[in-house]
Order: C-alpha cells, then sequence, then structure tokens
C-alpha cells in the first residue's frame, strides 16, 4: 500500500447541516461477544437493521475533546448516513488499544506515529489510513512564574507525565533530542493526566506536566497562574492518525472506507462550524464532560485543534503525508525508539483517504 495507492481514493461530498446518529457508547472494559460477532461477519440481525456494525477503539476515554469528530460523527448520524453503527469502544491507552486492535477486538482505531511507527517495525505490523493531527497535540501547563514555552525551558525540569514509558514521554524524549539536548536533561515524573495535577506545580513538585489540549484549556480556565504551551514538542512523530491491520483491509475495506467518510465529514462540519455552537449542541446531545460543558472552555479547544488539524495547509483532511511519515521513522530510528530496516511506506495507505 503506497503513494500510488492515491487514485483508489473516494470523493465525498462535504456537509452544509448535520443528519442525526445511531451508533453505542460502551463503558471501559472486554469487547461483547455481539461485537466480536460483528467483527468476523458473524453477527445476526441484532435490532440493527441494515446498518453494518463497527467498534472504534478509543485509546482516551469519551471525555475529551480531542475525540470531537468521532464523538460528532456518532452524535450528528454521520456514521449512521454512511451505513454502520459504531460502537464508541474506550480502552486504557494506546498500548492497549493496539494490543487489542492487533488481536481482533476493533476495526480501527487512533494512534499517535509514536506508538505505530514503534510496533510495525517489530513486526506487528499497522496501517496509517488517514493522519488527522499535523503536530502539537500535547500542551506543557506550568506556573506562570517559572513557565515553560519553549523546548529550551526543559532542561534541568521535572515534569509530569501520564506514563513513564509511554507517548507522551516520548514524545518529550524526541523534541528534546531533535533541538539538541539528551532525553535525560528532563526528568519524568508519573502523574494523573488532570486539571487537579497543577496542584503539584503549585507544590513545586513537578515544574510542569503535558496533557492534551482540551485539559490544558480547562487548567489555565480554572488558574489564572497558569501556563499553556506547546514548548516545541513537534518532532516529526508527533502526528496521529488513523490506525487499523491488514486483516481488517482485507475483510472490512468498504466498512473501512465509510468509517473514514464519516470522521471526514464530521471534521469538516467542525471546521467549517466558525463560531462552533452547532458542533457542541449536537455533541452535548450525547455526552457531556468539564471541557465540553463549560462553553468557553469548549470554543477554546477545539479552535486549537481544528489548528492541529489543519496544520500549515498544505495537506486536506485526512490526507498523507509520506515525507514526513518517513522521516518520523527515520528520526524514531536514531533514536532507538525503532527498529532499523523496516519499510515504513508499507504502513501507510491513501486508499481510504476521501477526496474532497
Amino acid at each position: 500500500m503506497t503513494s500510488q495507492e492515491s487514485t483508489m481514493r473516494h470523493t465525498i461530498d462535504l456537509p452544509t447541516s448535520a443528519p442525526r446518529r445511531t451508533g453505542r457508547l460502551r463503558s471501559p472494559g472486554a469487547v461483547s461477544l455481539a461485537a466480536v460477532l460483528a467483527l468476523c461477519g458473524c453477527a445476526g440481525d441484532g435490532g440493527t437493521g441494515d446498518l453494518d456494525e463497527m467498534v472504534f477503539l478509543s485509546y482516551l476515554p469519551l471525555e475529551t475533546l480531542s475525540l470531537a469528530p468521532e464523538m460528532l460523527a456518532y452524535a450528528g448520524g454521520y456514521f449512521e448516513e454512511e451505513g454502520l453503527e459504531v460502537t464508541l469502544e474506550p480502552v486504557n491507552g494506546s498500548p492497549v488499544a493496539i494490543q487489542s486492535l492487533i488481536g481482533g477486538s476493533g476495526h480501527v482505531t487512533r494512534a499517535g506515529g509514536i506508538d505505530v511507527l514503534s510496533v510495525s517495525s517489530e513486526g506487528h505490523t499497522l496501517v496509517n489510513i488517514g493522519t488527522l493531527e499535523r503536530g502539537g497535540g500535547f500542551r506543557i501547563v506550568s506556573a506562570e512564574s517559572d513557565a515553560i514555552e519553549s523546548i529550551d525551558d526543559l532542561p534541568g525540569t521535572t515534569i509530569g507525565v501520564g506514563s513513564e514509558g509511554g507517548t507522551s514521554t516520548k514524545t518529550l524524549d524526541l523534541a528534546l533530542e531533535a533541538a539538541g539536548y539528551s532525553a535525560e536533561d528532563v526528568a519524568r515524573q508519573a502523574v494523573p493526566v488532570t486539571a487537579a495535577t497543577f496542584a503539584l506545580v503549585e507544590q513545586g513538585r513537578i515544574d510542569g506536566y503535558m496533557l492534551g489540549i482540551d485539559t490544558a484549556v480547562l487548567v489555565t480556565a480554572q488558574n489564572e497562574d497558569a501556563i499553556s504551551s506547546p514548548a516545541g514538542l513537534t518532532a516529526p512523530p508527533d502526528v496521529q492518525s488513523y490506525v487499523t491491520t491488514p486483516e481488517q483491509i482485507e475483510n472490512n475495506p468498504d466498512q473501512i472506507e465509510r468509517f473514514m467518510r464519516a470522521i471526514a465529514k464530521a471534521t469538516q462540519f467542525i471546521i467549517e462550524d466558525e463560531d462552533l455552537s452547532e458542533t457542541l449542541d449536537i455533541i452535548r446531545t450525547e455526552f457531556s464532560f468539564d471541557a465540553l460543558d463549560n462553553d468557553e472552555v469548549a470554543v477554546e479547544a477545539l479552535d486549537l485543534y481544528r489548528q492541529v488539524w489543519v496544520g500549515d495547509g498544505s495537506h486536506g483532511i485526512l490526507e498523507q503525508d509520506h515525507d514526513r511519515w518517513q522521516e518520523a521513522y527515520d528520526v524514531m530510528v536514531d533514536a532507538e525508539l525503532a527498529t532499523a530496516g523496516g519499510d515504513p511506506e508499507s504502513w501507510i495507505t491513501d486508499e481510504f483517504v476521501p477526496l474532497p
């Protein structure tokens, strides 16, 4: 699956208003028997009518606006419009999502380039089927009195991360090395990635901590002395893509195509919804959490996410950047985070990226 496959992409008509929804939310836990049957094509009617069942494995709880495209596709009916009943299945982090995907417990997940390239280079092939975030998905929150606003502010600090050895840690390592520093120049401490953790910054126990965009916005809204910054965490692997397996591509290509088309429509709707009022109204019909329920926080966070999805404007929604993908792999090999000798071009495809 290479860049030559771009001729196989499918056109979409972008929406002017959102349809309504069919789908299922699921609490964290094991995938149900019905979902497993759906994955192997053995499900009966099950009350779903003519809709085909899919499972999206979310590495995050369904309590973050990072998942706004999936939430809008679910609540706004884009999945149903494509003939899909999609279960949004939260699991505990990217490693679990990826292992569950490889094990056949879901059709698609979303994962950072760091995780996908590392796992694929070790022989567990994953396929990037569309790039959503184009760098800048992490923020470092620190105190205004000792602000961390660039990569040069990081050496000598202690930074809180969700888990040592996880995606945030690897992103930090690569950003430091790309800027000429060593990963050892920054101490790490595992902390909860919540707004309440800012208390550790105020107490001087950590200098800052890494968060997703909407949680960082929530922290700064709740604490006058809090500063949020990308802080230079933009090494090439800092992209996030929709990911599946070769087996799913072979067995369920039509469902994957329709899933990606629904995501593209939902993402385009959010980008074009200037004040985001309709987007928020629709998502709030099915979801409720702190960042979503606060108008100011939700608008600011979604606006930042829109910027991350669009990037520098040189690529369309979900469009692949093969050069950056290769560069990301090379950087990871140099940092000994991926195994050398792999073929990253075989781990990315344009086949399921809808044409505008």
